[in-house]
Parts: structure tokens; C-alpha cells; sequence
């Protein structure tokens, strides 16, 4: 915000190095503390990384799983009856 409202102009903002050099920033001041921070960060983009990959492989087992299914390759342990086939015209 502190960005914006330091801008001029008319359709283009223009932020000057005077402006920018004037801004306040809040951070951690000792390096320790920035680096817990930048390594909790790290965990946790690892962590999504490994649930993206595991969301992947399950929608793949699903996808397996559903042409197996619609096919009639595999069936349901309760279902024994054939499949029968029709035309759509006789649905």
C-alpha cells in the first residue's frame, strides 16, 4: 500500500528512488531468525510439492480405475450378471 500511495502520475505511476528510499519495511533482525523463516517457507513449498504429486497419482488411479470399471474389464465384486449392449437409438 505504502507503494501506491507514493506514486505519481497520470496512467503510469512513477515511483522514484527518493520514494522507495523513503519507505518502511519490518523484518527479522537477526539472520537466525530470517533464516528459520526462510526455511519453514522451503518445508512448506516442499510439502505442497509432495501433495500435487500425490493429488496427480491419485487422479490417475481414479482415471485407471474408471476405465476399468466402464469398460467392463473389471467389475464389482456384488455385480455377476453379463453387460448387454444396445444401441443408443434403443436406450
Amino acid at each position: 500500500m505504502q507503494i501506491l500511495s507514493r506514486g505519481n502520475g497520470g496512467t503510469r505511476e512513477a515511483l522514484t528512488k527518493q520514494k522507495l528510499n523513503e519507505l518502511s519495511v519490518i523484518f527479522p533482525e537477526t539472520l537466525g531468525e530470517q533464516a528459520r523463516i526462510a526455511t519453514a517457507l522451503s518445508d512448506i513449498d516442499e510439502l505442497i510439492s509432495t501433495l500435487q504429486k500425490l493429488i496427480e497419482k491419485k487422479r490417475n488411479i481414479k482415471q485407471g480405475t474408471m476405465q476399468n470399471w466402464l469398460s467392463g474389464r473389471i467389475r464389482l465384486s456384488e455385480f455377476k450378471e453379463p453387460w448387454i449392449e444396445k444401441t443408443l437409438n434403443e436406450i
